[in-house]
């Protein structure tokens, strides 16, 4: 029984998996270098995922406003430069959101 959990565990898309990673607020009070940002806790896992979508999207959340804006932006250039394709990293204002951005891997498909 235990083989058939471990092969169904393998055998399920990586993105059923994927988590949301949220970026505290703390990181902007600080000196941004690409270390720090690289190190967040499930950045690594979450860009992994990505990596083994062809066709997915790398999505940023970011709350209404400009300073939420800026930070999405400013994040979205981290992943750019750390070699996400540009085209494939979304920003997407969530009226709901309140607060820290939330990374997110969609699968499949083309921006909206």
């Amino acid at each position: 029984m235990r083989v058939l959990w471990l092969l169904a565990i393998f055998l399920f898309p990586a993105a059923v998996f994927a988590q949301s990673v949220t970026v505290a607020d703390e990181v902007w009070s600080r000196p941004r270098e690409s270390r720090a940002i690289a190190r967040l806790p499930g950045l690594a896992a979450l860009m992994a995922a990505f990596e083994r979508q062809p066709n997915g999207l790398f999505v940023i959340r970011h709350a209404a406003g400009e300073e939420s804006q800026l930070r999405a932006e400013e994040f979205r250039a981290w992943l750019v430069s750390f070699g996400l394709p540009s085209a494939r990293v979304l920003l997407e204002r969530d009226p709901a959101a309140g607060g820290p951005l939330r990374l997110d891997v969609r699968t499949g498909g083309n921006p909206p």
